[in-house]
């Protein structure tokens, strides 16, 4: 499929109309990171539109100038992000989407969906690598720090794992009595969080690959997403409720609340830093919050739901996917 077909089915690309944080610019971004200080001059652009679908994961490349976007019919779509245009489409099985992944160098692209399929991509081209299909839906699939394994957690009560060289599985970790919603692994690869809900509510921590288990939190509601921070051996886990619960790995326990507004938090995500914290919420809001404080940076109504939400590598750009299929691009001028 070439850009212009792959163009004409998500939608123009919109760089022009644009929502502004604090002054008014459009076109390119002249390279200024995001932070607590310029997030105020940025500008948030309705970068692409995906009619009668929901965007329900984001992420960029580890070089951060493509931006995966995964929807609810089934689609993957990449985008150069400076050149401002989509590259290709790549047509799963037409489940919803629910999680994307680069591996660490960028090579390969996992996904995973709601009817139980984790596949892995060849970015590049489209082309399908490898594929499984498990007897219930995935919610999350990724790669390990360093690329070695692929983890993937759904309505089973178990992490699976394969190994990237061979795709051959490995021992699953189990303990969890109901579906895992999110997981993250530590960068030291030592350690893996995972979180559930529903009839079994709690946030757990294990050795990594082993799965032995070292402690475990209770939680209300459902877990959203979990993020390892790239700074020290925290989590942040987002769920059901309104709030951001910032986790310790290391004596897994609870350590502070980030509050957001009054509607659950779908997801979030760090900068590569660690020291800001972008998060998104049903109701429509975008928050950008410096991290490890608990006082709120800045807050904006976007005006639709919000479902997924990503932050680049070089600190350039922040996506936001909606319910309704908008994706914003949130830059510096």
């Amino acid at each position: 499929m070439d850009q212009r077909s792959v163009g004409s089915r998500i939608g123009r690309v919109v760089a022009a109309t644009a929502v502004v944080l604090g002054i008014a610019a459009t076109g390119q971004t002249d390279g200024t990171a995001i932070t607590d200080v310029s997030i105020r001059r940025a500008q948030i652009a309705r970068f692409a539109a995906f009619p009668d679908t929901s965007i329900d994961a984001l992420c960029f490349s580890p070089d951060s100038d493509a931006l995966a976007c995964g929807t609810s019919d089934g689609r993957i779509v990449l985008f150069d992000v400076r050149g401002e245009s989509p590259l290709r489409e790549i047509r799963s099985r037409g489940a919803a989407i629910t999680s994307l992944a680069f591996s660490p160098e960028g090579t390969l692209l996992a996904s995973s969906d709601a009817s139980g399929m984790v596949a892995v991509w060849d970015p590049s081209s489209g082309d399908r690598i490898w594929s499984t299909v498990e007897d219930a839906a995935v919610h999350e699939a990724g790669f390990s720090p360093a690329g070695g394994l692929l983890i993937a957690v759904g309505d089973s009560p178990a992490v699976r794992m394969w190994e990237v060289e061979t795709w051959e599985p490995r021992p699953p970790i189990e303990g969890h009595t109901g579906p895992i919603y999110a997981f993250a692994i530590s960068l030291e690869e030592d350690l893996i969080v995972t979180g559930a809900g529903d009839d079994d509510p709690t946030v757990r921590l294990w050795t990594f690959p082993a799965g032995e288990p070292l402690g475990d939190d209770l939680c209300e509601g459902r877990i959203h997403d979990i993020e390892y921070s790239p700074a020290d051996r925290h989590v942040a886990i987002s769920g059901t409720q309104p709030s951001v619960w910032l986790w310790e790995v290391d004596r897994a326990e609870f350590l502070h609340l980030i509050f957001g507004g009054r509607t659950p938090v779908p997801d979030v995500a760090y900068s590569r830093r660690g020291n800001a914290l972008v998060m998104v919420e049903e109701g429509g809001t975008f928050r950008f919050q410096r991290v490890p404080s608990v006082y709120e940076q800045r807050a904006v109504r976007l005006g639709e739901p919000l479902t997924a939400v990503g932050f680049s590598g070089d600190g350039l750009f922040i996506a936001c996917g909606s319910r309704t299929g908008t994706l914003f691009l949130l830059s510096v001028p």
